[in-house]
């Protein structure tokens, strides 16, 4: 009897490894290949697609700068990788009372690099204390191949001072 269990648990060994065998090691195969997204960095974090900052007020006649980062996920590119970009027209901060683009229609993600910045200003002095303006970017489309994120290619900044 003892022998019969012992011999089952060999079987049952033997045919495991077989089995396994049939599997590929998982993690090895390349699913994306020369695939490039663009993506909103500060929409891939934990805090999600609308993330609210205070900005310190202080009434000068000067502009707080500020910035988002665009990423390219997937490999780098030999040439500079040019994203289009808008404000959309949901958002309740006016251009030229709330905020100021520096960078303009678009951002260009380097030659050889994986992330670019859209640069913008805060008017802070035309923001009262304990309001609040969203701000809304969208990603409209990028060249070099690249595809504009599903979920990430927008991104909401809430602005506030204090």
């Amino acid at each position: 009897m003892k022998m019969k269990a012992i011999y089952k648990l060999f079987m049952f060994a033997g045919l495991l490894a077989v089995a396994s065998a049939c599997f590929d090691d998982p993690g090895t195969d390349i699913l994306l290949d020369n695939v490039a997204v663009i993506e909103i960095q500060e929409a891939t974090t934990a805090t999600g697609l609308d993330i609210p900052k205070t900005y310190k007020r202080t009434v000068d006649g000067l502009n707080l700068r500020d910035s988002i980062r665009v990423n390219l996920v997937g490999p780098q590119k030999s040439t500079a990788v040019n994203v289009a970009f808008s404000i959309d027209a949901a958002s309740t901060a006016v251009a030229g009372t709330h905020y100021n683009l520096i960078t303009t229609s678009s951002v260009a993600i380097p030659a050889n690099s994986s992330f670019g910045f859209i640069y913008y200003e805060i008017i802070d002095d035309n923001i009262p204390n304990n309001e609040s303006y969203k701000l809304k970017f969208n990603l409209n489309s990028a060249d070099a191949g690249a595809t504009i994120s599903a979920k990430y290619g927008v991104f909401t900044r809430t602005i506030r001072t204090n």
